[in-house]
């Protein structure tokens, strides 16, 4: 007995000899016919020498698509059959390709195809018109068009919220505290452990909500930056600087030499 090439994607039969061959699955010839089914009323046309159409998962013949299965195109009502067809996310939507077009373009060329587009007024724009009518709607980051709700930084700058996020971690920046470094916005965990000024004493990163004092283009944290005999900080003192092996000291002293 010869040995089996396959096995049939319907009946689960070895399969001998030959077998058609759609996609990764096989079937015997019989096998292979139109999924219809509603109710009492079954196609099952053989498609080895026909046109037929895929949707989720099962094949049908050009009819039985055409009438009970493909989808209507919101702006012809026409059903869309062995042509490309688009969808709107969220709405669901269908639309014959050329009939999903921008209301704005000109005629002999206002099909959006696969180009960014946004909604006015019940209608689609494609994105080109839509920036020489909002010139200030642009991301300042990515560039694209802005037709949601937007993000505005302390410079009045705009901001898509997938792209307003922390350099390091992508994190979404909106409604939280960040800060901003060398032209990057970090969210405060990734700048206080990455990013936040060493002390020049300790060695420890100074957080954002810790106060940084510089001194000789130094940075210290306020618990270091204290005078080495009474321990008070001189953040808003004068002071000597008695060099790294002691440290600063308050400048103003009573009679006996004890700090002010």
């Amino acid at each position: 007995m010869p040995e089996p090439i396959g096995t049939c994607r319907r009946c689960k039969q070895d399969l001998f000899d030959s077998a058609i061959t759609d996609g990764d699955e096989k079937f015997h010839d019989e096998c292979f016919y139109c999924d219809y089914e509603e109710d009492e009323m079954k196609c099952h046309k053989e498609l080895k020498e026909l046109e037929f159409h895929r949707k989720d998962g099962k094949r049908f013949c050009t009819n039985c698509y055409s009438d009970h299965i493909a989808e209507v195109c919101t702006a012809c009502r026409k059903k869309i059959v062995g042509t490309r067809m688009m969808k709107t996310q969220g709405d669901n939507l269908y639309y014959h390709y050329d009939c999903f077009i921008c209301s704005r373009c000109p005629e002999e060329n206002n099909q959006i195809g696969e180009k960014p587009f946004t909604r006015m007024s019940g209608t689609f724009v494609c994105q080109d018109c839509y920036k020489k009518d909002h010139p200030d709607k642009d991301c300042k980051i990515c560039g694209e068009v802005i037709n949601t709700s937007a993000v505005k930084d302390t410079q009045s700058n705009l901001y898509h919220r997938s792209c307003f996020v922390c350099c390091f971690c992508k994190e979404e920046l909106a409604g939280k505290k960040y800060i901003n470094r060398d032209n990057e916005r970090y969210c405060k965990d990734c700048f206080d452990e990455h990013k936040a000024p060493i002390c020049s004493k300790c060695d420890n990163r100074i957080k954002s909500d810790e106060q940084v004092i510089t001194y000789n283009n130094n940075p210290f944290c306020g618990n270091c930056f204290i005078c080495h005999k009474c321990g008070r900080t001189l953040s808003k003192k004068s002071f000597y600087d008695r060099g790294p092996d002691v440290g600063f000291e308050c400048s103003e002293k009573d009679e006996k030499g004890n700090c002010l």
